[in-house]
Protein backbone atom coordinates (compact mmCIF):
# COMPACT_ATOMS: atom_id res chain seq x y z
CA UNK A 1 0.00 0.00 0.00
CA UNK A 2 2.85 2.61 0.79
CA UNK A 3 4.49 1.30 -2.36
CA UNK A 4 1.37 2.19 -4.22
CA UNK A 5 1.65 5.87 -4.56
CA UNK A 6 5.18 7.91 -5.40
CA UNK A 7 6.91 9.44 -2.09
CA UNK A 8 5.68 13.20 -3.70
CA UNK A 9 2.47 12.58 -4.01
CA UNK A 10 2.62 11.05 -0.45
CA UNK A 11 3.86 14.35 0.29
CA UNK A 12 1.31 16.43 -1.35
CA UNK A 13 -1.13 14.73 0.13
CA UNK A 14 0.31 15.31 3.50
CA UNK A 15 -0.98 18.96 4.07
CA UNK A 16 -5.19 18.03 3.11
CA UNK A 17 -4.79 15.08 5.39
CA UNK A 18 -3.96 17.59 8.24
CA UNK A 19 -6.46 20.07 7.33
CA UNK A 20 -9.34 17.21 7.44
CA UNK A 21 -8.24 16.33 10.35
CA UNK A 22 -8.43 19.73 12.38
CA UNK A 23 -11.40 20.07 10.53
CA UNK A 24 -12.71 17.27 12.28
CA UNK A 25 -11.12 17.34 15.74
CA UNK A 26 -12.85 21.16 16.01
CA UNK A 27 -16.20 20.32 15.58
CA UNK A 28 -15.56 17.02 17.79
CA UNK A 29 -15.66 14.34 14.86
CA UNK A 30 -13.65 11.76 14.15
CA UNK A 31 -11.03 12.18 12.07
CA UNK A 32 -9.96 9.24 11.52
CA UNK A 33 -10.23 7.82 7.17
CA UNK A 34 -12.33 4.47 7.96
CA UNK A 35 -14.66 7.02 9.47
CA UNK A 36 -15.24 9.44 6.30
CA UNK A 37 -18.29 9.43 4.74
CA UNK A 38 -20.21 11.85 2.26
CA UNK A 39 -21.66 14.52 4.35
CA UNK A 40 -18.34 15.03 6.34
CA UNK A 41 -16.52 15.66 3.06
CA UNK A 42 -18.68 17.50 1.69
CA UNK A 43 -18.96 20.04 4.63
CA UNK A 44 -14.61 19.91 4.76
CA UNK A 45 -14.94 20.72 0.61
CA UNK A 46 -17.59 22.91 0.98
CA UNK A 47 -15.54 25.18 4.01
CA UNK A 48 -12.30 24.96 1.87
CA UNK A 49 -14.05 26.46 -1.16
CA UNK A 50 -16.33 28.88 0.76
CA UNK A 51 -13.34 30.23 3.16
CA UNK A 52 -10.72 28.75 1.97
CA UNK A 53 -7.73 30.62 -0.18
CA UNK A 54 -7.33 27.69 -2.59
CA UNK A 55 -7.57 27.25 -6.41
CA UNK A 56 -10.38 25.01 -7.73
CA UNK A 57 -7.10 22.41 -8.99
CA UNK A 58 -6.09 22.36 -5.72
CA UNK A 59 -9.36 21.41 -4.28
CA UNK A 60 -9.33 18.36 -6.86
CA UNK A 61 -6.18 17.51 -5.20
CA UNK A 62 -7.48 17.94 -1.87
CA UNK A 63 -10.71 15.71 -2.64
CA UNK A 64 -7.81 13.54 -3.71
CA UNK A 65 -6.05 12.76 -1.03
CA UNK A 66 -9.16 12.61 1.33
CA UNK A 67 -10.24 9.38 -1.16
CA UNK A 68 -6.86 7.78 -1.31
CA UNK A 69 -6.82 8.03 2.48
CA UNK A 70 -10.16 6.25 2.62
CA UNK A 71 -9.25 3.56 0.19
CA UNK A 72 -6.32 2.52 2.06
CA UNK A 73 -8.32 2.28 5.62
CA UNK A 74 -9.61 -0.74 4.48
CA UNK A 75 -13.23 0.54 4.74
CA UNK A 76 -15.55 -1.23 2.65
CA UNK A 77 -18.66 -0.31 0.62
CA UNK A 78 -18.36 2.66 -2.33
CA UNK A 79 -16.06 5.36 -1.95
CA UNK A 80 -18.03 8.27 -0.66
CA UNK A 81 -15.36 10.58 -2.21
CA UNK A 82 -16.48 9.07 -5.60
CA UNK A 83 -20.16 9.53 -5.03
CA UNK A 84 -22.59 11.11 -7.58
CA UNK A 85 -23.13 13.92 -4.54
CA UNK A 86 -19.49 15.12 -4.43
CA UNK A 87 -18.96 15.40 -8.29
CA UNK A 88 -22.26 17.96 -7.99
CA UNK A 89 -20.23 19.33 -5.07
CA UNK A 90 -17.44 19.73 -6.64
CA UNK A 91 -19.02 21.33 -9.50
CA UNK A 92 -20.25 23.89 -7.75
CA UNK A 93 -17.39 24.94 -5.92
CA UNK A 94 -15.79 25.26 -9.04
CA UNK A 95 -18.07 27.62 -9.86
CA UNK A 96 -17.68 29.24 -6.37
CA UNK A 97 -13.84 29.36 -7.38
CA UNK A 98 -13.72 30.88 -10.68
CA UNK A 99 -13.76 34.34 -10.15
CA UNK A 100 -10.62 33.62 -7.70
CA UNK A 101 -9.16 31.58 -9.97
CA UNK A 102 -9.35 34.14 -12.58
CA UNK A 103 -8.25 37.04 -10.37
CA UNK A 104 -5.26 34.80 -9.78
CA UNK A 105 -4.18 33.64 -13.11
CA UNK A 106 -4.79 38.07 -13.91
CA UNK A 107 -2.09 38.80 -11.69
CA UNK A 108 0.52 35.59 -11.47
CA UNK A 109 3.61 35.80 -14.07
CA UNK A 110 3.03 34.62 -17.24
CA UNK A 111 4.38 31.17 -17.84
CA UNK A 112 6.20 30.02 -20.78
CA UNK A 113 6.05 26.73 -22.28
CA UNK A 114 9.31 26.43 -24.44
CA UNK A 115 7.94 25.67 -28.01
CA UNK A 116 10.65 25.09 -31.04
CA UNK A 117 9.03 28.45 -32.11
CA UNK A 118 10.26 30.07 -29.08
CA UNK A 119 13.88 28.15 -29.45
CA UNK A 120 14.08 29.37 -32.73
CA UNK A 121 13.54 33.12 -30.90
CA UNK A 122 15.94 32.05 -28.04
CA UNK A 123 18.67 31.67 -30.81
CA UNK A 124 20.46 34.70 -31.40
CA UNK A 125 21.27 35.59 -27.30
CA UNK A 126 22.37 32.15 -27.06
CA UNK A 127 24.99 32.14 -29.75
CA UNK A 128 25.94 35.38 -28.43
CA UNK A 129 26.57 34.08 -24.95
CA UNK A 130 28.40 30.50 -25.86
CA UNK A 131 30.87 33.73 -28.16
CA UNK A 132 31.57 35.36 -24.99
CA UNK A 133 31.95 32.40 -22.98
CA UNK A 134 34.83 31.03 -25.26
CA UNK A 135 38.16 30.32 -24.58
CA UNK A 136 37.37 30.46 -20.47
CA UNK A 137 36.25 27.68 -18.11
CA UNK A 138 32.47 28.28 -18.13
CA UNK A 139 30.72 26.28 -20.60
CA UNK A 140 27.11 27.08 -19.16
CA UNK A 141 25.99 29.00 -21.86
CA UNK A 142 26.24 25.89 -24.13
CA UNK A 143 25.25 23.55 -21.45
CA UNK A 144 21.97 25.24 -20.77
CA UNK A 145 21.33 25.65 -24.33
CA UNK A 146 22.02 21.84 -25.65
CA UNK A 147 19.98 20.67 -22.50
CA UNK A 148 16.92 23.04 -23.18
CA UNK A 149 17.05 21.53 -26.47
CA UNK A 150 17.21 18.30 -24.95
CA UNK A 151 14.22 18.36 -23.20
CA UNK A 152 12.10 20.28 -25.56
CA UNK A 153 12.58 17.86 -28.48
CA UNK A 154 12.63 14.84 -26.20
CA UNK A 155 9.26 15.73 -24.49
CA UNK A 156 10.99 14.91 -21.02
CA UNK A 157 10.78 15.74 -17.59
CA UNK A 158 13.59 17.37 -16.24
CA UNK A 159 14.56 14.39 -13.81
CA UNK A 160 15.04 12.17 -16.94
CA UNK A 161 17.54 14.37 -18.64
CA UNK A 162 19.28 16.31 -15.96
CA UNK A 163 20.09 13.27 -13.86
CA UNK A 164 18.87 14.73 -10.77
CA UNK A 165 16.37 12.36 -9.02
CA UNK A 166 12.62 13.43 -7.01
CA UNK A 167 12.53 9.53 -6.62
CA UNK A 168 14.11 6.54 -7.17
CA UNK A 169 13.14 6.25 -10.92
CA UNK A 170 15.57 9.00 -11.59
CA UNK A 171 17.29 8.09 -15.61
CA UNK A 172 20.50 9.34 -15.03
CA UNK A 173 21.30 9.77 -18.32
CA UNK A 174 24.87 9.33 -19.50
CA UNK A 175 26.79 10.64 -22.48
CA UNK A 176 27.45 7.28 -23.13
CA UNK A 177 24.16 6.01 -24.02
CA UNK A 178 24.03 8.87 -26.87
CA UNK A 179 24.89 7.83 -30.53
CA UNK A 180 24.84 10.00 -33.55
CA UNK A 181 23.98 9.52 -36.92
CA UNK A 182 25.70 10.60 -40.13
CA UNK A 183 22.75 10.09 -42.64
CA UNK A 184 19.05 8.97 -42.87
CA UNK A 185 20.53 6.16 -45.00
CA UNK A 186 23.37 4.94 -42.67
CA UNK A 187 23.32 2.99 -39.55
CA UNK A 188 26.41 3.16 -39.00
CA UNK A 189 27.07 5.05 -35.32
CA UNK A 190 29.27 8.05 -36.20
CA UNK A 191 32.20 8.61 -34.09
CA UNK A 192 33.16 12.04 -32.47
CA UNK A 193 35.52 14.19 -34.30
CA UNK A 194 39.44 13.82 -33.36
CA UNK A 195 40.50 15.92 -30.05
CA UNK A 196 41.38 19.72 -31.08
CA UNK A 197 39.36 20.18 -33.86
CA UNK A 198 36.61 22.73 -34.11
CA UNK A 199 33.39 20.89 -34.98
CA UNK A 200 31.97 23.41 -37.79
CA UNK A 201 35.00 22.57 -39.98
CA UNK A 202 32.91 19.40 -40.65
CA UNK A 203 29.08 18.11 -41.17
CA UNK A 204 27.05 17.20 -38.38
CA UNK A 205 25.16 14.26 -37.77
CA UNK A 206 21.75 14.09 -39.03
CA UNK A 207 20.00 12.25 -35.80
CA UNK A 208 21.39 11.06 -32.46
CA UNK A 209 19.37 8.16 -30.31
CA UNK A 210 19.11 7.71 -26.57
CA UNK A 211 18.02 5.15 -24.03
CA UNK A 212 16.03 6.12 -20.83
CA UNK A 213 16.68 4.24 -17.75
CA UNK A 214 13.77 3.23 -15.39
CA UNK A 215 11.15 6.18 -15.56
CA UNK A 216 8.21 6.98 -13.29
CA UNK A 217 6.11 5.54 -16.45
CA UNK A 218 8.63 2.62 -17.30
CA UNK A 219 10.03 1.42 -14.08
CA UNK A 220 11.83 -1.78 -15.88
CA UNK A 221 13.34 0.83 -18.02
CA UNK A 222 11.74 -0.79 -21.33
CA UNK A 223 11.07 1.91 -23.54
CA UNK A 224 12.96 1.74 -26.79
CA UNK A 225 15.60 4.27 -27.84
CA UNK A 226 14.08 7.86 -28.99
CA UNK A 227 15.39 9.48 -32.16
CA UNK A 228 15.99 13.07 -32.09
CA UNK A 229 16.52 14.62 -35.54
CA UNK A 230 15.38 18.27 -35.30
CA UNK A 231 18.41 20.14 -36.68
CA UNK A 232 18.37 22.79 -33.62
CA UNK A 233 18.48 19.79 -31.22
CA UNK A 234 20.97 18.09 -32.92
CA UNK A 235 23.70 20.49 -33.62
CA UNK A 236 23.46 21.35 -29.99
CA UNK A 237 24.07 18.28 -28.60
CA UNK A 238 26.61 17.33 -30.66
CA UNK A 239 28.31 20.60 -29.78
CA UNK A 240 28.01 19.77 -26.34
CA UNK A 241 29.67 16.42 -26.37
CA UNK A 242 32.75 18.03 -27.54
CA UNK A 243 33.10 20.79 -25.09
CA UNK A 244 32.19 18.44 -21.97
CA UNK A 245 35.40 16.10 -23.13
CA UNK A 246 37.37 18.81 -23.87
CA UNK A 247 36.62 19.80 -20.19
CA UNK A 248 37.69 15.98 -19.50
CA UNK A 249 34.46 14.52 -18.71
CA UNK A 250 34.30 10.48 -19.01
CA UNK A 251 31.72 9.19 -21.34
CA UNK A 252 30.09 7.45 -18.37
CA UNK A 253 29.60 10.55 -16.27
CA UNK A 254 25.89 12.69 -16.50
CA UNK A 255 25.51 14.04 -20.02
CA UNK A 256 24.65 17.49 -18.61
CA UNK A 257 27.39 17.99 -16.25
CA UNK A 258 29.07 20.96 -15.01
CA UNK A 259 32.55 21.74 -15.00
CA UNK A 260 32.78 20.99 -11.06
CA UNK A 261 31.42 17.55 -11.84
CA UNK A 262 27.74 18.31 -10.36
CA UNK A 263 25.07 17.81 -12.65
CA UNK A 264 23.23 20.86 -13.95
CA UNK A 265 20.40 21.49 -11.57
CA UNK A 266 16.76 22.48 -12.46
CA UNK A 267 16.84 25.51 -10.86
CA UNK A 268 20.00 27.08 -12.33
CA UNK A 269 19.00 25.93 -15.97
CA UNK A 270 15.40 27.71 -15.29
CA UNK A 271 17.19 31.25 -13.94
CA UNK A 272 19.34 30.88 -17.01
CA UNK A 273 16.59 30.81 -19.32
CA UNK A 274 14.51 33.01 -17.92
CA UNK A 275 17.67 35.73 -18.05
CA UNK A 276 17.52 34.59 -21.96
CA UNK A 277 13.49 35.06 -22.22
CA UNK A 278 13.22 37.89 -20.51
CA UNK A 279 14.37 40.61 -23.00
CA UNK A 280 12.80 38.83 -26.40
CA UNK A 281 9.36 38.35 -24.53
CA UNK A 282 9.04 41.05 -21.78
CA UNK A 283 7.29 41.14 -18.49
CA UNK A 284 7.47 38.87 -15.83
CA UNK A 285 8.13 35.12 -16.82
CA UNK A 286 7.49 31.84 -15.34
CA UNK A 287 9.15 28.71 -16.02
CA UNK A 288 8.18 25.16 -14.43
CA UNK A 289 9.61 21.83 -14.46
CA UNK A 290 7.13 21.11 -17.42
CA UNK A 291 7.79 23.83 -19.43
CA UNK A 292 10.34 21.66 -21.35
CA UNK A 293 7.72 18.26 -21.94
CA UNK A 294 4.91 20.75 -22.83
CA UNK A 295 6.59 22.76 -25.43
CA UNK A 296 7.84 19.58 -27.21
CA UNK A 297 3.92 18.88 -27.23
CA UNK A 298 2.68 22.15 -28.59
CA UNK A 299 4.98 22.07 -31.03
CA UNK A 300 4.25 18.78 -32.81
CA UNK A 301 0.70 19.56 -32.37
CA UNK A 302 1.15 22.48 -34.00
CA UNK A 303 3.37 21.31 -36.79
CA UNK A 304 0.66 18.93 -37.97
CA UNK A 305 1.95 15.79 -35.85
CA UNK A 306 -0.86 13.10 -35.27
CA UNK A 307 -2.08 12.53 -31.95
CA UNK A 308 -0.76 9.14 -31.78
CA UNK A 309 2.42 10.17 -33.22
CA UNK A 310 2.78 13.04 -29.99
CA UNK A 311 1.56 9.59 -27.74
CA UNK A 312 4.88 7.86 -28.49
CA UNK A 313 7.25 11.07 -28.47
CA UNK A 314 5.87 11.68 -24.73
CA UNK A 315 5.75 7.80 -23.69
CA UNK A 316 1.83 8.59 -22.96
CA UNK A 317 -0.53 6.09 -23.05
CA UNK A 318 -4.12 7.95 -23.10
CA UNK A 319 -4.44 10.56 -25.63
CA UNK A 320 -6.05 12.78 -23.53
CA UNK A 321 -2.96 13.16 -22.00
CA UNK A 322 -1.75 15.56 -25.70
CA UNK A 323 -4.31 17.95 -24.60
CA UNK A 324 -3.55 18.05 -21.09
CA UNK A 325 0.25 19.07 -22.47
CA UNK A 326 -0.39 21.03 -25.51
CA UNK A 327 -0.66 24.47 -25.27
CA UNK A 328 -4.12 26.42 -26.44
CA UNK A 329 -2.36 27.92 -29.45
CA UNK A 330 -1.12 24.67 -30.46
CA UNK A 331 -4.68 23.36 -30.00
CA UNK A 332 -6.20 26.28 -31.95
CA UNK A 333 -3.38 25.93 -35.04
CA UNK A 334 -4.76 22.18 -35.06
CA UNK A 335 -8.24 22.65 -35.03
CA UNK A 336 -7.73 25.39 -38.21
CA UNK A 337 -5.59 23.31 -40.05
CA UNK A 338 -8.30 20.23 -39.93
CA UNK A 339 -11.28 22.77 -40.43
CA UNK A 340 -9.33 23.83 -44.08
CA UNK A 341 -8.60 20.40 -44.54
CA UNK A 342 -12.15 18.86 -44.28
CA UNK A 343 -13.07 21.78 -47.26
CA UNK A 344 -10.29 21.82 -49.15
CA UNK A 345 -12.11 19.27 -51.31
CA UNK A 346 -14.85 22.06 -52.04
CA UNK A 347 -15.68 24.84 -54.59
CA UNK A 348 -15.21 28.42 -52.70
CA UNK A 349 -18.06 29.85 -55.20
CA UNK A 350 -20.81 27.03 -55.37
CA UNK A 351 -19.90 24.58 -53.00
CA UNK A 352 -19.78 21.56 -55.80
CA UNK A 353 -17.07 18.88 -55.01
CA UNK A 354 -14.20 18.67 -56.78
CA UNK A 355 -15.30 20.97 -59.71
CA UNK A 356 -11.75 22.29 -60.74
CA UNK A 357 -12.38 25.61 -60.55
Amino acid sequence: MAQAITANTRRTYAAPLRSYADFCIDLNRSPEARDINIFKAGEWLAHLAIGGTLSGGTLKGYRSALSTAWEESGAQGPNPLQSALIERHMRGASRILLMRDVAARDGRELTIELTPRILALLLPPVEEAIRAAKGTHDPLPLLCWAATCFGVFGLLRPSEFLGIGYSRYSSLLTAASVRFFVSPLHEGEMAMLPRGRDVFDYPFPDRFDFALGPTKADQLAKNSRIIIAAPMCVQAIWRWMHARRARGHEPQELLFVRPDRQALSRPQLLKQLKEWLTPILGGELKLTGKCFRRGGASGMLASGASVPAIMRAGRWKSAAMVGVYSNAEAQRIRAADESRGAGSHLCCRCSCVSCGR
